[in-house]
């Protein structure tokens, strides 16, 4: 229920930042009931949070028809420092954003991440502070993995001087296959977090292939003194046919169906920029993509169980009998697990 508050209080921030003559409150229940089923009431009591918090709401007398009520608007900025200056819709939205850092918890960067709240803490009135605390307290984001976990604070640091000074990086990388530990010589690009933990993208100098690197595998970084002068690759053109952290060398037509059980679950969300939906008359849908058939892409598929079927191409539906199969092996009776 509480979700649904902070919501519809977003929303009216962006309409009223949105008005330039101001809204009534007849106004703003017209365009919220069309997202949230509340009463005029509701919406009023919402606007007098924010005033309470200390945002910058105006009420001026409706000149046009006394009948519709005051109308209302909000200052367009809000000075928080003297160099920072950010609407009342930006700083609602810092606060919420705060819940989605928990994942960083183990990493310096979260102690970083905090000291800057802790600034804007001791900025803010005490009444907004205790209103956007109260607020995002009730909204909760779903923890995902501690990102970063088992790196070397210092190894990150070095990784990320390389990468900002365009210089060889150095390091000992362990295998995921093999298991071997063996030198490596790289020349950096970017920094990648996703899945869990961090990757750099880099080009191996010894076969001069771009390639990807988990920095949980990482030990020993140095940083040369040799420039990397490459023109950097930009994330979006790496990762571009990827459909994960796998980088895909060329792309496939995939056409993906799913049964109505977990049709909604799918259609609620982008899986990759490419993808396409189509609905079905019996709740099922189709989802086609571009992209490359790596291990991610099989993984994702086999997480719907029998809720799937691989359309096409004939290449992936291989991939996916053989990993089910594989599975199916694993908790045979036979197998003795």
């Amino acid at each position: 229920m509480r979700n649904t508050q902070v919501s519809r209080i977003y929303r009216i921030l962006t309409l009223l930042e949105g008005s330039r003559r101001g809204l009534t409150v007849r106004d703003l229940h017209q365009n919220i009931q069309e997202h949230d089923q509340v009463t005029e009431r509701t919406i009023r009591r919402d606007i007098e949070a924010l005033e309470q918090a200390g945002f910058p709401v105006n009420r001026t007398t409706n000149a046009d028809d006394a009948t519709q009520g005051d109308r209302f608007s909000i200052e367009s900025s809000l000075r928080v420092a003297k160099h920072l200056t950010l609407s009342p819709r930006e700083l609602f939205a810092l606060y919420l954003s705060r819940g989605m850092l928990t994942p960083l918890k183990e990493t310096a960067l979260f102690q970083d991440l905090e000291k800057v709240f802790s600034q804007i803490d001791t900025l803010l009135p005490q009444n907004a502070r205790n209103h956007l605390d109260e607020l995002t307290q009730e909204m909760k984001f779903e923890p995902g993995p501690r990102w970063g976990l088992g790196i070397d604070p210092d190894l990150l640091e070095t990784v990320l001087a390389a990468c900002s000074n365009q210089q060889v990086l150095e390091f000992d990388y362990q295998s995921a296959l093999k298991g071997e530990r063996t030198p490596r010589r790289v020349g950096p690009h970017f920094l990648y977090f996703a899945k869990g933990t961090v990757y750099l993208v880099a080009e191996d100098l010894s076969d001069q292939q771009m390639k990807v690197y988990s920095l949980a595998r990482a030990s020993e970084a140095s940083m040369s003194t040799e420039l990397y002068s490459k023109e950097q690759v930009a994330p979006e053109d790496f990762f571009k046919g990827s459909f994960g952290v796998y980088r895909a060398e060329t792309t496939s037509s995939i056409e993906l169906h799913f049964k109505k059980e977990a049709s909604s679950y799918v259609v609620e969300r982008r899986w990759h920029a490419s993808q396409r939906v189509v609905k079905h008359s019996d709740g099922s849908l189709s989802l086609y993509m571009e992209v490359g058939i790596t291990p991610d892409l099989v993984q994702f598929i086999l997480g719907f169980s029998d809720a799937v079927e691989v359309r096409a191409p004939e290449v992936l539906k291989s991939q996916v009998r053989e990993a089910a199969a594989r599975i199916s092996a694993l908790y045979s009776p036979s197998s003795g697990s």
